[in-house]
């Protein structure tokens, strides 16, 4: 998938109406196809982008999505153009009519449209951080494990969800049932399977015998797979459950109870305000004497926190857990599909009861409430120095230079200054062209410093001999550092081995 598609499907997942996912995920079916590297890295981002944007382990955007659609449809532009000192410059602002709303490579994006329609699907509340969901913090917010969210629900009414994963053998390795949600008005169940065939559907049996058939949603494949099912509908909870599987697979059981409630997020967990919002930490336990760590921040509107720097190839300080002697303790997270705001550990064999939670920073993507349009000259060849300073949704950028390649005249490279300061609260790190709102074809890539991961130089795909270059900007990737700090109390273990 290239960029400019990636982007597009980004664009149109915002769009997506809960109801609308819902009556199209009968339509989805699973690809066969095995994805390649750049596109588990892309399902990934997707996955991650469409969980955050409901809560299902990221936060989203601070607007609901019929209030961004409502916006997007007045298509009033912000300008930021650049030219030579001699050069006027004229923009011309398209009619709501004229917008373009072309989308290329359908069948390539088919199973990321699936993941897309799955995560609408499988909660009727938004983001923790959303607007709308503050604008109704009286009602009860309950914890999810196994999707790392929070989600609400009228009058006090419960969720019934399984508190830990359950893990068996099977085939050359295991299967997990990794989260439950059942309550109204559909249910979910997540499995993740490292070995044999994908599960197509699984059946929940309650203790009565009635049973209930769920649907996947999405399933993803990259030699481990984990898949998403959901079920419409009213289901009867009981304590004891079983879930059977039709790849062959043997069912297994488990027990529901309700999920964690409060009135506030803050009531969930330990709360810091570090960085200029709260982000709380809910402690858990987990598979045998593991507990698990679900971060659950509420930005101000229009921030959505992309990442906590856990992983291994982000450039950007780490986290860092102590015991009560200041010892180290691992953070530990899924290998194949972790959830970027959740981590384990296994607490110190000294006997410590609490640990400290330090983060540093985190990235956040700042969405724009309109496209910022940026026009700037190109050279027929070689390269056009311009030094000329922008206003990025509120942080300066500067854009260096412009040069087409000579071997590549359908390529344009443009060098930035994205001002990175190390002392500085926010930093703006990267940013791409919305080619889902300008419905272009191409591409478009980015070259990133690899110690700070502010960007250094941007390449598109333009027209042979074109002078100017016009791109939208509707979201900028940030650095927020804190920090936060998190006293975690040890909860009891599961004794499950």
């Amino acid at each position: 998938m290239s960029a400019n598609e990636e982007r597009a499907l980004f664009a149109k997942m915002d769009l997506i109406d809960e109801r609308e996912a819902i009556g199209r995920l009968k339509d989805i079916g699973p690809s066969d196809v095995q994805p390649t590297a750049q596109d588990r890295i892309t399902l990934a981002a997707i996955r991650a982008r469409t969980f955050a944007r409901l809560g299902l382990g990221e936060t989203g955007p601070g607007e609901s999505v019929r209030q961004r659609e409502a916006e997007q449809t007045e298509n009033v532009l912000q300008d930021a153009t650049v030219g030579r000192q001699d050069q006027p410059q004229a923009a011309a602002r398209p009619a709501p009519s004229e917008r373009p709303r072309s989308f290329r490579g359908r069948r390539a994006l088919g199973v990321a449209i699936a993941a897309v329609l799955l995560a609408v699907a499988l909660t009727s509340a938004y983001s923790a951080s959303s607007s709308e969901v503050r604008a109704q913090v009286r009602k009860w917010l309950q914890f999810i494990p196994g999707f790392a969210a929070v989600e609400t629900s009228e009058g006090n009414a419960a969720r019934y969800i399984l508190a830990e994963p359950v893990v068996q053998p099977w085939q050359e390795g295991s299967i997990e049932l990794r989260g439950v949600s059942i309550g109204e008005p559909y249910s979910s169940i997540s499995i993740a399977g490292s070995a044999g065939p994908d599960a197509k559907a699984v059946t929940l049996k309650n203790a009565d015998g009635q049973t209930y058939v769920f649907k996947y949603a999405t399933i993803t494949r990259a030699g481990e797979w984990l898949g998403h099912y959901y079920y419409q509908g009213t289901v009867r909870a009981t304590e004891e459950m079983e879930v059977s599987f039709d790849n062959g697979a043997a069912a297994m059981k488990f027990r529901l109870q309700p999920a964690a409630g409060a009135d506030r997020i803050e009531d969930l967990g330990e709360t810091s305000d570090g960085g200029g919002f709260p982000i709380t930490a809910v402690v858990a336990s987990a598979e045998g004497a593991k507990r698990r760590v679900t971060l659950l921040p509420q930005p101000p509107a229009g921030i959505r926190i992309t990442s906590y720097g856990m992983a291994d190839y982000e450039a950007m300080e780490k986290p860092v857990l102590t015991d009560g002697s200041g010892k180290r303790i691992d953070m530990l997270r899924d290998s194949t599909f972790p959830n970027p705001n959740e981590f384990s550990f296994m607490p110190d064999s000294a006997g410590a009861d609490s640990y400290r939670l330090a983060l540093s920073a985190v990235t956040a993507v700042k969405h724009a409430d309109k496209p910022v349009k940026l026009s700037f000259p190109v050279p027929e060849e070689g390269s056009l120095t311009l030094n000329k300073r922008i206003d990025l949704l509120g942080y300066p950028v500067d854009i260096v230079r412009v040069e087409r390649p000579s071997d590549r005249p359908d390529l344009v490279r443009i060098y930035w200054d994205m001002h990175y300061d190390v002392s500085a609260p926010h930093s703006p790190l990267l940013f791409f062209p919305d080619l889902g709102y300008e419905g272009k074809s191409g591409g478009a890539s980015a070259k990133s410093d690899e110690a700070t991961g502010a960007m250094l130089y941007m390449e598109l795909e333009t027209t042979p001999g074109e002078k100017e270059h016009v791109l939208y900007v509707s979201d900028l990737t940030l650095l927020i550092r804190g920090p936060w700090t998190f006293d975690l109390p040890l909860p009891e273990a599961s004794g499950k081995p």
